[in-house]
Parts: structure tokens; C-alpha cells; sequence
């Protein structure tokens, strides 16, 4: 369609020249693309929201992680827990139990910090067992950390319980945000 001077576009806009009919087209792709990316931001919201209660939902009806959590209690109540972290124990079945729950746990917190999970959900789910089984675990990943040489062992989860405690703040927005992207 050319542009006449003084015609309009469908008897709405009025056009009078090539460099208005250009800004017109740009603010239209400008909206088009804000419109857009307010969709997949909303959407990704929404699926990540339901991804974390399935999460939970499943979590919650495991069996093997359930008796895996009832054997971590056990160990945890008897005391000396960092005990089942020395070499000749990883074999036996309370260290197995253990590291499966902390495994667990450490999963959680990995997709928190990547945005794969709801921060906000996750927290009213596990915040107070969460707290609760790392000052139980503290011990026993320390004691690990230390027999196997790998200290990088549950970082994202005790990063969590830092936060979730207050003793450290969650990464800023814009950083959370684009490491959910990138």
C-alpha cells in the first residue's frame, strides 16, 4: 500500500509522511513484542508453579524416599550422625539412607536456585523441615566433605538453609531472573 499525503490507513490513522507511517510500524512491533514476552513470563510462572506442587505431590508419595526420611530420623535421633560419613560406612544402609534424603533435598535446592521450583511455594511446604534436617545433617556433610575431599558436596542446599534461616539473601532479581533464562 503506498502513502499519499493527508490519506489515512483504513480511515483511522492519518499518515502524512514515510517517517510517521515508520514510528507507527515500530511502536506497534515494540507493543507486539512487550505483549509477547508478558505471555511467557506469566505462562513460565504458572508452569513453574504447578511443576513445584507435582514436585511435592510426588516427593510425598514416594515410598523409598519416605523410608528413606524415616531411616535419616533414626540415625538423626541416636545421635553421632556424622558416624555413617567415614569411608567404611558408606556402604552400609543408614549412610545410604542418609545421602538419599540429603540427595533429595540438595535436588530441591538446586531447582530453587535455578528458577526450576517456586521459591515462595517450596518455602511454605519445607522451610521448617528443611531447617530442621540440615542442623540434623550438618555434622554428617561436614564429616563427608572432609573424607571425601569434595567440598562442594550439598552447597545448594546449605546456600537454602542460609537463606531460608536469614543468615544470607537470595541473589538479587535481575540475577534470579536471568539465570532462569541463561
Amino acid at each position: 500500500m503506498s502513502v499519499i499525503k493527508g490519506e489515512s490507513v483504513f480511515g483511522v490513522l492519518p499518515i502524512s509522511t514515510t517517517i510517521e507511517a515508520i514510528v507507527i510500524s515500530t511502536a506497534v512491533a515494540v507493543v507486539a513484542i512487550i505483549v509477547t514476552l508478558i505471555g511467557i513470563a506469566v505462562s513460565r510462572a504458572a508452569s513453574t508453579k504447578t511443576f513445584t506442587i507435582q514436585t511435592i505431590i510426588t516427593a510425598e508419595s514416594d515410598k523409598e524416599l519416605l523410608d528413606a526420611q524415616a531411616a535419616f530420623n533414626t540415625c538423626a535421633k541416636a545421635g553421632n550422625i556424622a558416624q555413617y560419613a567415614e569411608a567404611h560406612q558408606h556402604a552400609s544402609n543408614q549412610s545410604e539412607q542418609i545421602r538419599r534424603t540429603l540427595n533429595h533435598l540438595e535436588l530441591l535446592a538446586i531447582g530453587v536456585h535455578t528458577g526450576a521450583l517456586n521459591f515462595s511455594i517450596f518455602k511454605r511446604w519445607y522451610e521448617n523441615g528443611l531447617i530442621h534436617q540440615w542442623e540434623q545433617a550438618e555434622s554428617f556433610v561436614v564429616q563427608l566433605r572432609s573424607v571425601t575431599g569434595r567440598k562442594e558436596l550439598y552447597r545448594d542446599l546449605e546456600l537454602l538453609y542460609n537463606i531460608l534461616i536469614g543468615r544470607q539473601r537470595r541473589p538479587v532479581w535481575l540475577k534470579r531472573h536471568l539465570s532462569r533464562w541463561f
